[in-house]
């Protein structure tokens, strides 16, 4: 008989290192999340306002007709007093409008932690709260955060057990701290939490753990699982519809000469798209509705009768706002490491390398990479690939120099991402403004930026 009581402690006592780990980043990008929420009094602007908006369209009307939603005026005074559910007539447009941009992946992704929100607005209705069922009040918006949060930690998690098949605990938990604080995850899964990224983020990390599930036991279920978590990463992002190289490395390295061998092969192909379909259904019948398509790169629209690769190289390298040589440096460290990876792991060096130059080439090639945002978010989604050639490198550096050598490069590319925040923040982003007034931060930032004048020659940018 197996002792489940002491198999859970001896599990959490083996495990307790990495849960302190993980709480601990945790409650830092939380932190930090709820802090800006303080600041600028909501977390839902930009590109977010459509995402949550097909998310309250779905639950609350169970359609896609956001015209009501996007009628809604965003200030943290208007988010949280009643508001109706009926489409607003000079909107109906609306949605032909943005699903041209859009994707409608993550507003049902998002449909579970609505309901979290939900459910505790109709507890603290009972107890003469004052918070209203409206959809956008702070409770609905600070909840989609903390589960956008929750992506990027489960993330993390994933890659820590993953990492750790190739490297010790201590390389692995170092390239853990780098991935996420010096690169822009950090601002997407904190500073501006309530987007896209952080389920693509989530999603490639959960693709490659069953990755090597289904190496070590090859069970249909994860190739299924495999396919599902594919669809929804598409449907998330259309871009990341290139992560299907990974599952195919799966299905491609089993095909056999022999007819039989094959005929099984290609029921697991079968499968996969089955799944990848499931996933994918909710953007297919959104696009089918709105646009009369099925397929959806956006910042590709300008330009899918004229696609030219690497037509903005110079400017995703070296553009002085977004550019990832100013702003991630650390990016070229890890590419560096994949090559490194792949003299170990072929298989998977190859596929790695491979999915990194046909993001680079469709992010180099989009017209609107350079939209409002902070720097080339788009790699996000490739991070959980990236992190092994970060992990590669901190292997390398740690034999040919000293711990203390390997600590203080570390902490120069997170010091360099910090003041990278704090230069966006101040003289790059523009202040933030709530209807027609500036927002907490916004006033904070006006006040720093005449403080620094007063000593130096600033200028805002």
């Amino acid at each position: 008989m197996i002792n489940f009581k002491n198999l859970h402690k001896k599990i959490l006592k083996k495990n307790q290192n990495w849960i302190i780990f993980h709480l601990i980043l945790a409650s830092i990008l939380l932190s930090v999340f709820l802090l800006e929420f303080k600041l600028v009094g909501q977390s839902v602007y930009g590109d977010a306002r459509y995402y949550m908006a097909f998310t309250r369209s779905l639950y609350f009307s169970q359609n896609v007709d956001i015209s009501d939603e996007m009628a809604h005026f965003w200030s943290p005074e208007s988010n949280n007093l009643p508001a109706g559910f009926d489409p607003v007539p000079e909107f109906q447009n609306v949605i032909k409008v943005t699903t041209h941009n859009f994707s409608l992946g993550i507003s049902v992704i998002w449909l579970p932690i609505y309901l979290i929100a939900d459910v505790l607005v109709i507890i603290f209705s009972k107890f003469d709260s004052g918070i209203v069922r409206n959809g956008y009040s702070d409770i609905y918006q600070i909840i989609l955060g903390i589960g956008n949060i929750s992506f990027v930690v489960g993330g993390l998690i994933i890659l820590s057990s993953i990492l750790t098949k190739f490297y010790s605990k201590f390389i692995s938990a170092l390239s853990i701290i780098l991935i996420l604080f010096s690169t822009n995850l950090f601002y997407y899964s904190a500073i501006d939490a309530v987007n896209t990224h952080p389920f693509s983020f989530f999603g490639t990390s959960l693709l490659l753990f069953l990755l090597f599930k289904y190496k070590e036991n090859k069970k249909l279920k994860f190739l299924f699982m495999q396919g599902l978590v594919l669809g929804f990463l598409t449907a998330n992002r259309m871009q990341d519809g290139i992560l299907i190289l990974i599952p195919f490395l799966t299905i491609l390295r089993g095909i056999k000469i022999k007819k039989i061998k094959r005929e099984k092969e290609i029921i697991k192909i079968l499968i996969m798209g089955l799944a990848g379909v499931i996933g994918y259904l909710p953007q297919l019948i959104l696009l089918f509705l709105g646009q009369n398509r099925i397929l959806l790169i956006p910042h590709l629209a300008k330009a899918e009768s004229d696609f030219m690769p690497f037509r903005h190289l110079s400017d995703i390298l070296f553009d002085q706002k977004l550019g990832v040589f100013f702003y991630m440096p650390i990016l070229s460290a890890s590419v560096f490491g994949l090559f490194l990876f792949k003299k170990n792991n072929k298989t998977f060096g190859t596929v790695f390398i491979t999915i990194f130059v046909l993001v680079f080439t469709l992010i180099s090639s989009y017209d609107g990479w350079g939209v409002a945002g902070y720097t080339a978010r788009y790699f996000i989604s490739i991070f959980p690939i990236l992190i092994f050639g970060l992990a590669q490198c901190i292997s390398l550096i740690r034999k040919r120099y000293s711990n203390l050598f390997l600590y203080l490069v570390i902490g120069i590319f997170i010091l360099h991402q910090g003041l990278s925040v704090i230069s966006f923040k101040l003289f790059w982003q523009d202040p933030t403004f709530v209807g027609s007034e500036l927002s907490n931060s916004g006033q904070l930032k006006i006040q720093i930026i005449e403080i620094l004048s007063k000593y130096y020659p600033l200028q805002l940018l």
